[in-house]
């Protein structure tokens, strides 16, 4: 996350605040239209003002909502597709386009020293630990139950050897793309002050865990805040996306380990 240094436009700043608000908005409230609406108009308003950077966020979030609206369920049930689907899809029009800058700068491992390794091994540690003192405390386990019960006519051993591990790399990839990649980067592009972007781009995550994430509701939204504004955190001193990916990887295997156990010890999945 660089910090530009020309000045910002008032449509830029405002704009970077009203992205992360249309998506707390439109996650939290489910309102996928509104959401699909208000994105447009921003990446039109973007486009017309030339406001390069606000134009991938705008865009991408246009995106992210239309996919809950035209996909067809099986789809909108899968992991990492919601997010990597419409990714794919920015790149693709930011590139036909001759964005004018490249649109995926951020897109680059970054300095991965020992304190960055420690970082990243506590954030992994205190993620576990939280996710498991929720998954026990919660009494809706939210959308991840239903892909854990996709798994029912597999081996369990494939499940917990090839299924999950899969799913960690492949989600994870997915949302550290859109929140700690496109959307951090732009904002850091527009504040100045770390502790913004990371507040902005943390409630952003939070609010698409709301509804049904794992965790979610009300303690789930503070939760996945404090996660993302460590992942922010470790996106921002080590200058690339590897550290926070490598700490979602690891929280997206305990979500996945703990469904599928879940599932074994209320025998619903065969040993």
């Amino acid at each position: 996350m660089e910090t530009a240094t020309r000045p910002k436009t008032p449509f830029e700043i405002v704009g970077a605040i009203a992205c992360v608000v249309f998506a707390n908005l439109a996650a939290i409230g489910q309102y996928p239209v509104l959401g699909t609406g208000a994105f447009l108009c921003l990446t039109i308003m973007s486009i017309f003002m030339k406001a390069w950077n606000i134009l991938p966020v705008s865009l991408l979030f246009c995106l992210l909502n239309t996919y809950w609206i035209v996909a067809p369920t099986i789809l909108k049930n899968l992991p990492a597709l919601p997010f990597l689907i419409p990714f794919l899809i920015t790149i693709g029009l930011l590139f036909l386009f001759k964005y004018p800058e490249s649109s995926v700068v951020w897109l680059k491992k970054g300095n991965i020293d020992l304190p960055s390794i420690i970082l990243v091994t506590l954030t992994g540690i205190t993620s576990t630990a939280a996710l498991i003192i929720w998954g026990f405390w919660t009494n809706n386990l939210g959308v991840g139950l239903n892909m854990g019960k996709a798994f029912l006519a597999y081996p369990l051993w494939s499940v917990l050897a090839l299924a999950i591990p899969t799913f960690a790399l492949v989600n994870a990839f997915a949302e550290e793309v859109v929140y700690r990649g496109i959307l951090q980067e732009a904002l850091g592009n527009t504040f100045s002050m770390p502790s913004v972007v990371f507040l902005l781009q943390g409630s952003a995550f939070a609010a698409v865990h709301f509804s049904s994430g794992f965790p979610n509701g009300v303690v789930g939204y503070a939760m996945v805040l404090i996660y993302g504004l460590m992942l922010g955190f470790l996106r921002w001193r080590t200058k690339g996306i590897l550290a926070p990916y490598v700490a979602h990887v690891i929280a997206d295997l305990c979500i996945g380990y703990f469904l599928i156990l879940y599932l074994v010890n209320s025998g619903q999945m065969l040993h």
